[in-house]
Order: structure tokens, then C-alpha cells, then sequence
């Protein structure tokens, strides 16, 4: 009982800190230093100016002191329980613990689950303007050891003797810092992912879909950063699979968030976020870069996939390979945005068939579409906003409204594109209300059938007005914003936001 209590008041004030902006205040007077709050924070020492890190993540591991960096290993959330502190990882589910020989072991650490025990309790006192983090259990402090200045050097409790490798500076920390999608995603109760959660990070398929099914089993938000390459073979299985659950945030790190070969499917949950990946030439699973399928009961929804690079091959049959990015079913208030889609037969499907006539609504904008084949997106049912989108080498053909869809398609610039617009294949054609877009080296096909397409005067066939305030970019200012903010490493910049 006292562990479920004490797993529910972290994860409490976790959501409390994210409700006051997600940080911990920490002040410093000219005499004396306040002691901390609640929330995370990196632990800098004083002698050698290197950051605690704990990047295993493992029970047995040992914390060391490094040069400072984004991971998620350097980040600690410290929990007050009266006059101490728990020293939690940065999952939140494992507490800095001394061995109960530790006086024998020259006062190394180590993780263990969540007990509240005497072993797990740490008071910080104030050296302004650093800390002293004294055991409880052996009255020893937190030092590097041996006064060692070098990266990698272990960290470990030892009596007192007044020297700099015993004091730390906290730095608190902001909790998965974001900005707001724009669009769909944004409505209602808006899309936050993980916020409020932990931050970790992973390597490999395995790690990655261990901590979403840790997050599941817990029903917590979580942020998990992807530092490495992800592939089939260091995977579970031919998918990374969000299924069932809500408040995930999926971040690249850098450039370094990259899926090769396998991509990532989203079922039956809401409120995620997807970001900064490069995923491309997936071959296994739903052969989709990324997948979201509804299961036509509400539970799919609020969803931004931002600032990613998705891919594929035109060297290779047109059926080697599927989609981009697909939705299907009920899978509703998605915001598609910054993406760069390149090189792939079939971009962006949403509506699996004509029968898939649920209500989507979807949000496109400052995507660029490159080297493709056609469904740039194609768009089945619902309605649709396209704006301010960079199109170019589009060769079948790039927004393909079909089945009534009702798409606002505005501020996007075409450039060598056959049939930019059209409603092609349908049994019933789908419709557009076309607002200020830019035509250059425009190619019209004859429509047969029942067949339209919007050219060559680019007239529209329905009002639509959409339920959402949004910045319209000037259309002559779109390529060269698209060009330099669509794709991975660039969310970060306010310019491309």
C-alpha cells in the first residue's frame, strides 16, 4: 500500500508540475540557497563542472559524471517527503539507493524500485550557492570520487571532508518543453503527447517498445527520445506498435531519431505526438512509414506528426513498399505538419476505401512533397485542410479529393506537378474551395469518366470555412519557407514553427 501511494503522488505532482509551466523554481540569495522543490533537475558538481549521469537506466548501474548533453540520463526528479528527498531516475520509477554494505563497498550506488525506505531518503543543505545531498541511511554525502575531474569518473557517498567534489549545483529542468500544433490536433482538448510524463531515451526497437508498454501498463505520459537508428533486427518485432494507449510524445534527437526498415503504427490511441524521425524503406509490418488506424470507436484521435522525413523508392515496383503516411477508419483531429515526403508511389492516404466513410479531420501544412507518384494527400470522406504546402516532381498526380471529401486548399505552391488537384478514380468525385495557390510548369490530364481536375483555371466546387484561427503564410513567400524548415532537425527553431 505505501509503494501504490507513494508511485500515485509522484505521478500526481509530475501532472502538477506540468499545469504551473513544468519547472521548479530555484532561488538564490546572496547568504543562502532555497532548497528545491519538486520536478527535474541536473546535478552539476562543483570541483570538476561535469554533470550526474545515469544512461543505462538499469538497476545495477553507476551513476558517473559527464560532459552536460540532452540526454535524458542527466535529468534527475527529486520528490520531497518531509524533511528529505527521494533522488528519482528520469523515468520517475527508480530511486538513487545505498547499499546496505555500502561502508564496504566504499559507498557505491545503485537503483532500486520505488520503497520510501531509509536507504532512498537524501537531505539536501544549503553551501550556497551549491548543495551538499547527505544520505540519511549512512550520513555520507554525494561525491565524485576520489576528487577525479574527468568524464566517465564514478560517483558515489563518503563522509564529509568540505571539498568541491562533494557540493552540486541544481539546475532545474523543463518538462518535454513544446510548442502547440496548429489545426485539427489543436482543437478540443489540443494534442500535449507526453507532457507532464518522464523523459527517456532509447536506442533500439526493443528499448523503445519496452518503455511504450511500460507507459501503457502504467497509464502515464511519456516522452521517449529516439538517439539511434532503429531497425527490424534490434526490434521485437516488424513493427513499433502504440496501441491502446494515450500521451505519448515521440522525439528525434538531432539528426539521430532514425527508423530504417520499420515503421510505426498508431491504433486506438489519442493525444500522441511524432517528431523529428527520419523513417524510410520500410519493408516489414504494414509496409507504411507511419500508420494510424481507428477502430471506427472514438478512441483515435489528437495526433500531430510534425517535422519528420518520410520515404521510399520510386526504383522499385509500386507495390514494393505502401504509404508514408496512412490513416484510416475514425482516426480524426490529426495535424500533418513541417513534414518532408519524398520519393514513394503512394504518399499520404487517408479513407482505406471507398466504404471508409468516417468523419476525418485533418490539418496539412508547410509539408513538402518531392519526387512522388500521387496521393499527396489522397482524401477520402471528411474534410481536409491543405495550406501552405511545397509541391514539386509530382508525376501521377498530388491532392486527389474523392468519395465528397470537402478540402480547403489554400497558399500552396505547385512547381512541375502534373495535376495538382483533381478527383480521379472515384465513384463518387470528392471537392476543393481553392484559395490563393501558386501554379508554375503545371500539367493537366484529360479527366475521363467520371473524373474531374481543378485545372487549367483552377476553379473551386465547394465553400468550406474551417473551425480553427491559423496564420496564413503569403504564397511567395511558401517555397522557401518549406525548403528550409520541412524535415528533421529543425522543430527547435522558432522560425519553423
Amino acid at each position: 500500500m505505501r509503494f501504490n501511494y507513494l508511485i500515485a503522488l509522484i505521478f500526481i505532482n509530475i501532472a502538477m508540475q506540468a499545469c504551473t509551466g513544468g519547472q521548479s523554481k530555484l532561488s538564490v540569495s546572496e547568504d543562502q540557497a532555497q532548497l528545491p522543490g519538486d520536478g527535474p533537475f541536473k546535478l552539476i558538481n562543483r570541483l570538476s563542472g561535469l554533470t550526474l549521469t545515469n544512461d543505462d537506466r538499469q538497476e545495477t548501474s553507476l551513476l558517473t559524471q559527464e560532459k552536460e548533453s540532452h540526454s535524458a540520463g542527466q535529468v534527475f526528479n527529486l520528490k520531497r517527503l518531509g524533511d528529505a528527498y527521494l533522488i528519482l531516475d528520469s523515468t520517475a520509477r527508480q530511486a538513487l539507493t545505498v547499499s546496505p554494505d555500502a561502508a564496504e563497498l566504499e559507498g557505491i550506488l545503485s537503483w532500486g524500485e520505488i520503497s520510501s525506505g531509509v536507504e532512498q531518503m537524501w537531505q539536501i543543505e544549503s553551501e550556497a550557492p551549491y548543495f551538499k545531498i547527505r544520505s540519511v541511511v549512512t550520513n555520507e554525502l554525494l561525491e565524485v570520487y576520489r576528487k577525479e575531474r574527468g568524464e566517465g569518473s564514478l560517483v558515489s557517498t563518503w563522509p564529509e571532508v568540505g571539498s568541491g567534489n562533494q557540493h552540486w549545483r541544481l539546475e532545474p529542468q523543463e518538462q518535454n518543453p513544446r510548442d502547440e500544433p496548429i489545426g485539427f490536433a489543436a482543437m478540443g482538448s489540443g494534442t500535449q503527447g507526453g507532457d507532464g510524463g518522464p523523459t527517456v531515451t532509447v536506442q533500439t526497437g526493443e528499448q523503445l517498445q519496452d518503455e511504450l508498454d511500460a507507459a501503457k501498463k502504467l497509464g502515464a505520459p511519456i516522452t521517449i527520445l529516439i538517439d539511434g537508428t532503429i531497425t527490424p533486427e534490434n526490434s521485437r518485432g516488424d513493427k513499433i506498435s502504440i496501441k491502446d494507449m494515450n500521451s505519448v510524445t515521440v522525439l528525434g534527437v538531432d539528426d539521430r531519431g532514425v527508423f530504417d526498415g520499420i515503421g510505426i503504427t498508431i491504433v486506438r490511441s489519442h493525444n500522441i505526438i511524432i517528431r523529428n524521425l527520419k523513417i524510410g524503406l520500410v519493408d516489414t509490418g504494414d509496409k507504411d512509414a507511419i500508420s494510424i488506424a481507428g477502430s471506427n470507436d472514438g478512441r483515435t484521435h489528437h495526433i500531430w506528426i510534425d517535422h519528420n522525413e518520410l520515404f521510399g523508392s520510386l526504383e522499385v515496383d509500386k507495390d514494393y513498399y505502401d504509404g508514408l503516411l496512412d490513416t484510416k477508419r475514425d482516426a480524426q483531429y490529426i495535424t500533418i505538419s513541417h513534414n518532408y515526403f519524398h520519393d514513394s508511389w503512394k504518399a499520404s492516404l487517408h479513407g482505406y476505401s471507398d466504404s471508409d466513410d468516417q468523419p476525418r479531420r485533418i490539418t496539412f501544412h508547410h509539408n513538402r512533397f518531392e519526387s512522388l507518384n500521387s496521393r499527396a494527400p489522397l482524401f477520402r470522406f471528411g474534410i481536409g485542410h491543405i495550406f501552405n504546402n511545397y509541391y514539386h516532381d509530382i508525376q501521377g498526380s498530388a491532392i486527389n479529393s474523392r468519395m465528397g471529401a470537402q478540402l480547403l486548399i489554400e497558399g500552396n505552391h505547385f512547381e512541375a506537378v502534373s495535376n495538382p488537384i483533381v478527383s480521379f478514380y472515384s465513384k463518387d468525385i470528392g471537392f476543393w474551395d481553392l484559395e490563393g495557390n501558386r501554379f508554375e510548369d503545371i500539367s493537366w490530364s484529360k479527366p475521363s469518366g467520371g473524373d474531374m481536375v481543378a485545372g487549367p483555371d483552377g476553379e473551386s466546387t465547394t465553400e468550406l470555412v474551417v473551425p480553427y484561427d491559423y496564420k496564413l503564410d503569403p504564397v511567395e513567400l511558401v517555397k522557401a519557407k518549406v525548403l528550409a524548415c520541412a524535415g528533421v532537425n529543425k522543430w527547435h527553431e522558432e522560425s519553423c514553427q
